[in-house]
């Protein structure tokens, strides 16, 4: 069996190195800590989307947010990304951008790492 591949997009290093100690060493796991960087990487083919599992997102960059950059959308139609998507996040609401971000992720969830086990129970089928 291939090893999952998560991406995080997380400007938090802690919840970074948090996420990547819970899922374990059964897991690929690519930090990134703004979605510039990760852009650039897959513009550049340092990364390859095709066939990745996950895509976890925070809320909240600095001066911007998830929703002012409509971050869900762009992962699926400009980046063509397939797998699951996901908003970690500490909020519960995401104001005027609420019904966006609950639209455009496969899920939100708690801002709190998972195991492996955990994850894939939000994994598309």
């Amino acid at each position: 069996m291939d090893a999952t591949r998560v991406f995080m997009i997380d400007d938090d290093e802690y919840f970074l190195s948090r996420w990547s100690a819970m899922l374990g060493d059964g897991v690929q796991f690519f930090p990134y800590r703004d979605l510039s960087g990760f852009v650039e990487d897959v513009d550049a083919k340092r990364i390859e989307l095709f066939g990745a599992d996950f895509i976890i997102v925070d809320f909240e960059f600095g001066v911007t947010n998830a929703g002012k950059k409509d971050i869900g959308r762009f992962l699926r139609d400009d980046l063509n990304f397939r797998g699951t998507t996901l908003m970690c996040s500490l909020h519960s609401y995401f104001g005027e951008y609420d019904e966006l971000i609950r639209s455009s992720f496969d899920y939100v969830i708690d801002k709190l790492p998972l195991t492996l086990t955990e994850l894939l129970q939000y994994q598309k089928r």
